[in-house]
């Protein structure tokens, strides 16, 4: 039987340190830009793995993966340098305005009937506000002296692409650019395999290119699977559905139909995993030295990628919602789009004020719970508490009711936030796209 169906039997330990220790390893392009998206320690220590003597010679990067990388570079360099710069807006929001930033403290303080205790404790919590922004201010700085870097200081010189590039230095690592004629008739096969709904590219057909980046980063791999006779390993942060088989809302490793088509065609297997599966196994059956602390960092990173994901997914499936009965619809989908666009964790002052005019501007004929049971729903009956640490703002602007949440593949467009010239980050290339990242 196990030959039969073996796409549905996943490796077992034996599998596994076949593949990592002989198979070629694969990198997506978003393992290549997390390596911008890390803190210069964890980075350290990822170039490290993949400089070793038992890993360096297997990597592989085909060409689409390496065009979305450099397509998207400058772009992450501005996303990570922005991290920085919306936590220094929040301290400069926080020292100006601590009474709107902490207000529910400064209203607590306010209803107090005792008029001297009041005064000494608004004192008392301006002053602890500036030595809190203070010392904030002044560990931001310096870890982002550290860890940060400049978009228009790697525009030419760029130290961490210089040594990705030298990952791949031996002859046949990087894919051949293909011509006028191949590209086209890649394409071509790719927007087919599409249209019979095969993966992967089946979760990304909103993207401008209609999503053809995956499947031809997938058709590469077989084609070096066939070319090496080597099974492939490849590395991606890409948990998408087209991709990745979930079990009960758990990742449980690519597709059985995409196991199934590689091996048909190629003779050979196919497995992916993320950063933190590569540095387990490389440590597990390389003996490559890799601190737990390391691993920890990555796959905490990788969690907190996912529950992106999940909630920006929610908020665009809510940005499509049609509403009944309520006459500021369109400011509904407007706002939701925005949310949706946003990440929560990173812009909450911007969220918390878009979740604001939703309380303001729109009311719901019956309170219900339904926004947060489609929620649970889309990621298979795991409880929003557990998946959003911005949960309460949820649950505030989500007690309304909404009609019943349909055409899930709405598309929003991000929103324009405003920035002071002293806050504004550094622009990224033009040429950036969105592809696969």
């Amino acid at each position: 039987m196990r030959d039969t169906f073996a796409e549905w039997y996943w490796p077992d330990d034996d599998d596994l340190r076949e593949i990592v220790s002989n198979g070629l390893i694969v990198l997506d392009s978003n393992v290549l830009l997390d390596l911008y998206r890390h803190s210069a320690e964890t980075r350290e220590a990822l170039f490290s793995t993949l400089e070793h003597d038992r890993i360096r010679p297997r990597l592989r990067l085909t060409y689409q993966a390496g065009l979305e990388f450099h397509r998207n570079r400058l772009r992450t360099v501005g996303e990570h340098k922005r991290q920085y710069d919306d936590v220094l807006r929040a301290l400069r929001e926080l020292e100006e305005s601590p009474q709107v930033v902490l207000k529910v403290l400064f209203d607590r303080i306010g209803a107090m009937r005792d008029p001297g205790v009041q005064d000494e404790l608004n004192r008392v919590a301006r002053k602890a506000t500036k030595r809190l922004v203070r010392r904030v201010r002044r560990e931001l700085k310096a870890a982002a002296r550290t860890n940060v870097v400049v978009p228009s200081d790697v525009r030419v010189r760029d130290e961490i692409r210089d040594r990705i590039e030298r990952l791949f230095s031996d002859p046949g690592q990087v894919g051949y650019r293909p011509s006028s004629e191949e590209r086209e008739e890649r394409e071509k096969d790719v927007r087919d395999r599409l249209r019979r709904g095969l993966p992967p590219g089946t979760e990304d057909k909103e993207k401008e290119d209609g999503g053809i980046g995956d499947p031809l980063i997938w058709l590469e791999m077989k084609s070096l699977a066939v070319a090496e006779t080597l099974p492939v390993l490849f590395v991606s942060g890409d948990a998408k559905r087209d991709w990745i088989h979930r079990t009960a809302g758990e990742a449980a490793g690519p597709l059985p139909a995409l196991r199934q088509e590689f091996a048909v065609d190629t003779g050979q297997s196919f497995h992916s995993m993320k950063w933190g599966g590569l540095l387990e196994n490389a440590r597990k059956y390389l003996d490559v030295e890799v601190a737990a602390e390391t691993v920890e960092v990555v796959e905490a990173d990788e969690r907190e990628a996912d529950r992106r994901r999940q909630f920006q997914a929610a908020a665009r499936a809510a940005a499509s919602t049609p509403t009944s009965g309520v006459g500021s619809g369109n400011a509904f989908a407007d706002l939701a789009r925005q949310a949706g666009a946003l990440d929560p964790l990173r812009n909450s002052t911007v969220f918390e004020s878009i979740l604001d005019s939703l309380r303001e501007n729109i009311t719901y004929p019956t309170p219900s719970d339904m926004f947060s049971d489609f929620v649970r729903q889309k990621i298979h009956a795991r409880p929003p508490s557990e998946m959003f640490p911005d949960i309460a703002l949820l649950n505030a602007a989500t007690t309304r009711r909404l009609a019943p949440l349909e055409n899930m593949d709405s598309n929003p467009p991000s929103p324009q936030q405003k920035t002071t010239e002293s806050d504004a980050p550094d622009a990224a290339s033009d040429d950036d796209q969105d592809a696969h990242q």
